[in-house]
Order: structure tokens, then sequence, then C-alpha cells
């Protein structure tokens, strides 16, 4: 039997830094989202392309009413979650939005200085100009949004659906009002994936003289505005039974010198950020590797709805992470 410590909690040296459950969600989150982008989970949304066909363009940002800024600074498009990563391994590339089309003259976000300087804001899918320009003027956009949407599932925003996002022609997108008036942290565009975990872990033994696995169930939410999209994703996630991934150490990504490594707090790439594959590399490379996990007992389930808009359904996996130190 391996020698104990009767002074200490086993498995853990800091109750501040985040500890399995964090690493977990995150890095489930991480890994669905690089792995859709790497099957063209993404669409491209250009200036150059045809207009709707009734009516409306993409490309178009719309005047966006956000209480933290003045009228003028914020333009959005017709999605949030703009794709910031590159060099995918697909067939097209995600179209990374550099700039912003003021009235037909292209703005260069790294160069842009005086009344059109600006940042983009990629989460939030959206251009926040450093101060406000003409509410009547025409902004456009080239730039790439994900397909499906992904996040937390306790977030606020999977609270709030938004049904037919891509229709441009709405007669509520370019005002500020109706459903595009929420602000895009309180709305999500459909398909979307909620990633939860359940309250129950539960331990087996792992080898002789110590070392337990740990077993944790995890729940993926899917939403969509059709049965083809819901039946595609489910599929998707369900074929990933005996898949093994790395989760990140979020204690040392957050004690890096450089945090935030990807995206800051105004959804603006970080200077040389990290993707997911450099996230978790190994320590020694300039990663945050910490442990992997492999998915057991992946079920699909279609879940039932009282109405004929929404299509939803969950898949359920079985993570088994094994720690020997406890």
């Amino acid at each position: 039997m391996a020698l104990q410590d009767y002074e200490k909690f086993d498995g853990v040296t800091d109750w501040r830094k985040d500890g399995f459950n964090e690493n977990l969600q995150y890095g489930v989150t991480a890994w669905s989202k690089w792995s859709m982008l790497n099957i063209g989970g993404f669409e491209n949304v250009l200036k150059s392309q045809a207009s709707g066909l009734y009516g409306g363009h993409p490309a178009i940002l719309r005047l966006a009413d956000d209480p933290r800024y003045t009228s003028g600074q914020v333009w959005e498009g017709i999605r949030s979650d703009w794709v910031w990563e590159t060099g995918i391994s697909y067939g097209v590339q995600p179209q990374f939005c550099s700039g912003v089309y003021v009235d037909d003259s292209f703005k260069t976000t790294a160069t842009e200085v005086g009344a059109y300087a600006h940042h983009i804001d990629f989460p939030r899918g959206r251009v926040v100009f450093d101060t406000p320009i003409s509410t009547t003027a025409d902004v456009r956009a080239d730039y790439s949004f994900r397909i499906p949407t992904i996040g937390n599932a306790k977030e606020p925003w999977f609270q709030e659906l938004l049904y037919g996002s891509l229709k441009v022609h709405r007669s509520d997108f370019p005002s500020t009002s109706g459903s595009h008036s929420q602000l895009p942290e309180s709305r999500r565009s459909m398909p979307t994936v909620g990633v939860e975990l359940s309250n129950r872990i539960r331990y087996v033994p792992y080898q002789l003289g110590g070392g337990q696995a740990l077993l944790q169930d995890i729940l993926l939410y899917v939403l969509a505005e059709n049965k083809e999209e819901r039946d595609k994703l489910l599929d998707i996630f369900a074929n990933q039974n005996n898949k093994v991934i790395w989760l990140p150490d979020r204690g040392l990504m957050k004690a890096n010198t450089q945090f935030p490594v990807d995206i800051d707090v105004q959804g603006r790439p970080v200077t040389n950020p990290m993707q997911y594959p450099d996230i978790i590399a190994p320590t020694g490379n300039g990663g945050f590797r910490n442990g992997n996990i492999m998915f057991h007992n992946t079920q699909s389930e279609i879940m039932q709805t009282t109405n004929d808009w929404l299509y939803r359904g969950v898949v359920r996996f079985t993570c088994e992470a094994i720690f020997e130190n406890i």
C-alpha cells in the first residue's frame, strides 16, 4: 500500500487553483470548438458575395445598442462567435476579420488611427470603434462565424435562443429592436451546443498500491431549428466513444505572465495567441498539458419539445481520468 500523509489532503495542493471539474469543463469545450472548425464548422461572410435571396447582406453590420458604449461605437454582425483561429486542417480556411469597411473604405484594425480606430470583438461578433462614427454609416466586414456555437450550458446566453439568425432580410436586424436588441451575451444562434458537468462523480480503484480512476459524466445539449442539424450533431459527438483527449491545466494558464493566452476581456486575440493545440502541448514545449481523459459509455437521446420549431437532443459521456496520487 502506498505511504499515506495523514496531515494533508490527497490530490490537491492549493484550493485556489482550478480543480478537475474546471479543467474538464474548459477542456471539453475548447476541444469541441477546435474539432468542429477542423470539419468545416464555420461559415465565411464576404463583402463581395451576393446579397440574400430576400434582400439584405450578411456582411452588413448593424448599429448595436449597448449601454456600455456611446451610440455609433458598436456595430455587430448577424451572428456572434466569430472565428479568430487560423491554420486548421480543412480545405477552406475561416475568414479572419482584419478590418472593417466604412462607406466602402477599408479600415485596417492593426494600423488604423484617428476617427476610425477600432478593435474586433470576436466572441460577441462585432466591431467596436474607439470613438463614435456616424450612425448612418454603411459598415461591413469580412468574417467567419462558428456553426454550431458551443459553450457552457449554465451561462445566461443558453437560456435566450435567437431564431432565424441567418435571415438578413429580417426587419428587426437593422434596427435596435426585436430579437437582436439583446446584448450578444444574452442570445445564442442555433444550432448550439451547451456543455454541462453532471453532479455525480464516482471513483474506482486503479492499480495495486494506490491511485483511482475518476468517472465524471458530462452532457452536451444540442438545440437546433431543424431535425437535420440536430441529428447530425448528435451523431458527431456520439461517435467519439473511446476517444482520448488532453486537458489543460487552468491553474498553470492563469499563473502564466501572458494570461490570458488567447482572447482578452475585450474579445481581441492577444499578441501571438495560443490555439487549442498550443494550449494542450506539454509544459516543456510551452503548453499547459495536465492529463488525458477517455470518453466511455457514450449515448445520445432525442429530447421531446412542446413546439415544432425547436429540435433538442443530448449526448452523455462518461469521462474517465486516472489519478495516481489519490
